[in-house]
């Protein structure tokens, strides 16, 4: 070691310095267990981390042929082929250890002189692995923490770190800071109705009612009443008090319309003079009722193809569309799809009483995934994993079955299809029906529970049941 700090590096002959006992000194330095074989596989060295990880001393080895230590060894192969070996998880028999093996053939002269052999106990490499994923997840609560610093209280059960997201949030939180009527576009499963409940909870208006109404849930000839309220003998079956409507219940607060592309267009006229004057009657009444309510609308449905198609008013788009928020949907912004997934793996857990831990493995199987069913089907998604989980770790195992089936498609297969049945749309009804008609069958025909399995809203459900001629029980 003295000769080393004589001499730049440029200058100093490597051999001259490499004699016996330096080498020996290097190689009983290695963390990793080594073994060194000659040409007919007689063990010539094995370094004192060999003690450590297989706890066998060097004279019981040492001087002894590797088949009859271990015949199982993937040295013989290298011995055999003269091609290195890496990165090869074996067994050790005798020990019942398991191991990942490195081994490299040496030459002299273009001639075979033996083996070197590097393994380590697959243990080490899973405790290693296990701290690589904690520090993962200490990672990702860091980065949740620090958001936490930054976005208002009302919006941080709102989960994203993406770009696009991140505009849609900030834009989101100017809403909430005036009365302005808002539009929130995007598909089913984005949070639509969860960010209408932030911008509410953040504006001036969050001591006063946030009420809410699914226009694609409730029958029309339900609708009206529902909305404006009826005066007592309204019509047959109408309570004797009368009933006040979601405005009179909203007044002073927020009235969020939810699916409002369902909404028929006869309501939907009788719905912009409301917003136009401020002032309706109910049903049956002819008392005018004045109303303060900011309105909330979303909507998972083009509504410019259907003022298109004259299915949905354009006065009345003009407005609503005052302030437009575009949910984005879980496929445009996959990065955070880990953070979204730790955030329900705790959720769960917590409510079942459970330990569970997410692999890399299930992660990359997450991200491989479209999810057409958005944030709200990759919750369900992890509820059903922590549900089947019992084990320590969370695989792929315990994902839904439907949930693998999407993923499990042959590319192959499908390039030995004949052209004509390779017609995109008509591959995603086939899968749709067949997911439709399963979750059906998988919770006894009960449609509530269907539309939570596949994470799709009624009017959704309801359109497909009858798009496919679906059969269901009454």
């Amino acid at each position: 070691m003295e000769k080393l700090q004589k001499f730049p590096a440029s200058q100093i002959e490597w051999m001259d310095l490499c004699d016996e006992s330096f080498l020996v000194m290097v190689l009983e330095s290695m963390y990793d267990a080594l073994v060194v074989v000659d040409n007919i596989g007689q063990i010539v060295y094995v370094n004192p981390a060999y003690t450590r990880e297989l706890n066998v001393q060097p004279e019981k080895v040492v001087g002894r042929k590797i088949q009859d230590v271990a015949p199982e060894s993937i040295i013989l192969k290298v011995l055999e082929t003269g091609q290195p070996e890496i990165g090869v998880q074996s067994r050790i028999i005798k020990l019942g250890i398991d191991v990942i093996v490195n081994s490299t053939p040496v030459f002299k002269d273009g001639i075979l002189s033996g083996v070197v052999s590097v393994f380590r106990d697959v243990t080490t490499v899973r405790k290693l692995s296990e701290q690589l994923e904690i520090m993962k997840d200490y990672q990702d609560y860091l980065r949740e923490q620090l958001l936490k610093k930054v976005i208002p209280e009302e919006f941080k059960g709102i989960i994203g770190n993406s770009a696009k997201f991140r505009n849609m949030l900030a834009r989101a939180m100017t809403a909430s800071r005036s009365d302005i009527t808002v539009l929130i576009q995007g598909e089913t499963g984005t949070g639509k109705e969860l960010l209408a409940h932030a911008i509410h909870n953040a504006s001036r208006r969050k001591q006063q009612p946030f009420i809410e109404i699914n226009c694609a849930a409730i029958p029309e000839n339900l609708l009206e009443s529902e909305l404006f309220g009826y005066e007592r003998g309204a019509f047959t079956g109408a309570r004797q008090t009368g009933k006040p409507g979601k405005f009179e219940l909203a007044d002073k607060g927020t009235l969020f319309l939810d699916e409002i592309g369902d909404m028929s267009l006869t309501l939907q006229s009788k719905l912009l003079r409301i917003i136009q004057g401020q002032r309706f009657e109910r049903i049956g009444g002819t008392r005018s009722i004045l109303t303060d309510v900011r309105i909330i609308a979303a909507t998972n449905r083009k509504l410019e193809s259907m003022i298109q198609e004259n299915s949905f008013r354009k006065d009345l788009f003009y407005r609503l569309n005052v302030f437009t928020l575009d949910t984005i949907p879980l496929r445009d912004r996959k990065d955070d799809i880990p953070i979204l997934s730790f955030h329900f793996l705790k959720h769960f857990c917590d409510r079942e009483n459970r330990k569970c831990r997410l692999s890399q493995s299930v992660i990359n199987t997450l991200l491989k995934y479209d999810w057409p069913g958005n944030v709200r089907e990759l919750m369900n998604v992890m509820e059903a994993a922590v549900v089947s989980c019992n084990s320590r770790y969370i695989e792929k195992r315990h994902l839904p079955a439907y949930f693998l089936a999407a993923l499990s498609s042959d590319p192959k297969e499908i390039a030995d299809e004949p052209s004509n049945s390779l017609h995109l749309e008509s591959k995603i009804s086939e899968i749709e029906k067949e997911y439709i008609s399963r979750a059906l069958k998988e919770t006894s025909q009960n449609k509530s529970k269907a539309m939570k399995m596949l994470g799709i809203s009624r009017s959704a459900f309801y359109d497909k049941i009858k798009k496919y001629n679906i059969p269901t029980t009454a």
